[in-house]
């Protein structure tokens, strides 16, 4: 993953392409987001400190066992099953593998446009050529187009309500645009734009973090804000009607990136959010949590303790466990994802760890959502045929994995 400052580079490149927009489109879509909702919410900047920055778990070495060698690893990746360091021991724990279609135009990271779970079992990942759909649960897919050509971006995070009809939103990355919002009522095959809404003054650029479905409908967005000197935050926005009106911002964590949202069986809302601060010393795993449906949010706190274990992905079984897949791109041991496990609901964390693929450009960026039977289904990108990120658009693979806890 690029640093921050490289990150900001490119988005002031941008913004400055972005100016050879017709005024006219301008107006146009200045009016249409001003008919839907705007904001004039000013929101606290810069609250670094308020995380804990003692992590949950020291994630160096977990297990009591010396990390698995590459030759290992390999041997794993291409057999059924992963490898589970627990009790000084390390395990092979069995494990479905599907190689999924390739896409000559993605990264490991093209992941965070989504994996999602329809409320009748089917699962969807969207690639940025087409969409991924099993309907057993991971063991076979299928693809079909995306149909967004139409649209002037293309759309990002994406929730699946239940009705089925998705809700996805994206934003340009240029200084004062608003988010868009889209929906699909034929799995994304066609889109139609139906709202969005202003980010808040003083802030003119927002990243979308994730975007999530309450069990209720509501439609719950994380997005990460930043002024022109390139201060910022993150706040999160609500749409009760299937995203046609937004209210908010609320509050959310300080300045973070990447990451995703847990529903627990008690209720709790538990999200994992990349912290990386100015001096450069953090690029971690973070976890917040809300009790009353992302309204409000507390006990931010470091979850990884090693710098490059950045982004995480979290996801919640039946009797309150939660697993977080998070890449490491730097080490210890060889880059890859790693699941790390809560049986409390993410207030204490295990001495284990499950090493579930192997890469050696960008670690391993994955979400996973879980089945009936507690099954999760991981869907993680890996690139080993290349050192860049051009390369890594026509050498990224994705895999399905089928898997389970190993209980103590």
């Amino acid at each position: 993953m690029c640093t921050r400052f490289v990150f900001l580079s490119a988005l002031i490149l941008v913004a400055v392409v972005g100016l050879a927009i017709s005024s006219a489109e301008n107006e146009l879509a200045a009016t249409e987001i001003q008919a839907i909702r705007s904001y004039d919410l000013n929101v606290g900047e810069d609250r670094h400190l308020d995380i804990n920055r003692q992590p949950l778990l020291e994630t160096d070495l977990l297990g009591g066992v010396s990390h698995p060698t590459r030759p290992q690893l390999g041997q794993m990746d291409a057999a059924p099953y992963i490898l589970h360091a627990t009790s000084g021991k390390l395990n092979k724990v069995p494990a479905e593998k599907v190689l999924l279609p390739h896409d000559n135009d993605v990264t490991p990271q093209s992941v965070m446009y989504g994996v999602r779970q329809a409320p009748e079992g089917t699962i969807y990942f969207r690639l940025y050529h087409f969409i991924c759909k099993s309907i057993d649960g991971g063991r076979t897919w299928t693809t079909h187009p995306h149909g967004d050509d139409h649209l002037q971006r293309k759309p990002d995070r994406f929730a699946i309500l239940p009705d089925g009809k998705w809700v996805a939103l994206s934003n340009d990355f240029k200084h004062g645009s608003p988010v868009e919002v889209v929906a699909s009522t034929d799995e994304g095959r066609s889109w139609q734009k139906i709202g969005g809404f202003e980010l808040p003054e003083p802030y003119h650029i927002g990243v979308i973090l994730d975007v999530t479905c309450l069990p209720d409908g509501t439609v719950l967005v994380a997005v990460d804000v930043l002024k022109r000197d390139w201060k910022g935050t993150m706040i999160c926005f609500r749409s009760t009607d299937a995203g046609a009106t937004w209210q908010g911002p609320t509050p959310f964590v300080g300045w973070g990136s990447e990451g995703g949202f847990a529903h627990t069986p008690s209720g709790k809302l538990l999200s994992t959010i990349r912290f990386q601060s100015k001096d450069g010393n953090y690029k971690h795993v973070s976890l917040a949590e809300s009790f009353d449906d992302g309204h409000t949010w507390q006990n931010w706190r470091l979850l990884t303790s090693v710098a490059g274990q950045a982004y995480g992905y979290p996801v919640a079984l039946s009797d309150g466990a939660v697993v977080v897949i998070h890449d490491t791109r730097y080490g210890p041991g060889s880059p890859g994802a790693r699941a790390i496990v809560s049986y409390d609901e993410g207030r204490t964390w295990s001495n284990e760890v499950y090493y579930l693929d192997i890469t050696t450009f960008t670690g391993a960026y994955s979400q996973s959502v879980t089945l009936a039977d507690d099954t999760i289904v991981t869907i993680s990108g890996t690139c080993d045929k290349a050192n860049n990120w051009e390369a890594a658009r026509t050498n990224t693979d994705y895999h399905a994995i089928r898997w389970k806890l190993v209980r103590p």
